[in-house]
């Protein structure tokens, strides 16, 4: 009776390299992978895989070859067997987004500027509020929805909050403060 247990192999491919492996399967699946690679079994021709792909042959192999196209090494980690990899992996990303720039501005002595933060056309959530003080001794400060001081923003510096809900940019002192502000929005595409 032939054994039929899958295994993984972790290895380091070397620039412009190849390296073989006699392993037994019926299909393989590249867990990591650095960079392209290029893979054959047996006698089969190679073909280009990323990190996240793999195949599965009508007949059993007994050689694995990966080969590495790029000029640096490329590191990579492989299961082979018989049956299928279930890659339950998640690829989280931030999604799409836009920058919304305003207008430079002046913010009176003790005033406010609102951001309310909501969404229009094809804008779905605003995923940050980004603030360039440009006065070279005034703190501005980004205040929540209720007024609260969230984030200073120090004289001639930038800061940036992540946050979908009303803010305010508020100008504490008698003079007036230059500063930039835009809004990163996450967009439906």
């Amino acid at each position: 009776m032939q054994n039929r247990a899958s295994n993984f192999i972790t290895g380091q491919v070397p620039a412009n390299g190849i390296q073989g492996f006699h392993v037994k399967g019926a299909s393989f699946y590249l867990l990591r992978c650095a960079g392209p690679v290029f893979v054959r079994t047996d006698n089969t021709p190679e073909k280009p895989y990323l990190e996240g792909t793999g195949e599965d042959f009508p007949a059993d192999f007994s050689r694995l070859e990966i080969r590495n196209p790029t000029a640096e090494p490329i590191s990579f980690s492989v299961w082979y067997g018989w049956g299928r990899y279930i890659d339950t992996r998640s690829a989280v990303y931030d999604g799409y987004t836009e920058t919304a720039a305003h207008p430079v501005a002046v913010i009176p002595g003790n005033t406010s500027w609102p951001f309310l933060g909501s969404a229009s056309g094809n804008r779905v959530q605003r995923k940050a509020l980004v603030v360039s003080n440009l006065d070279p001794a005034i703190i501005l400060w980004v205040c929540d929805g209720a007024g609260n001081k969230a984030l200073a923003c120090f004289p001639q510096q930038s800061a940036v909050i992540q946050s979908a809900g009303p803010l305010v940019v508020k100008n504490e002192q008698a003079a007036p403060v230059n500063c930039a502000v835009s809004e990163v929005w996450y967009t439906a595409r």
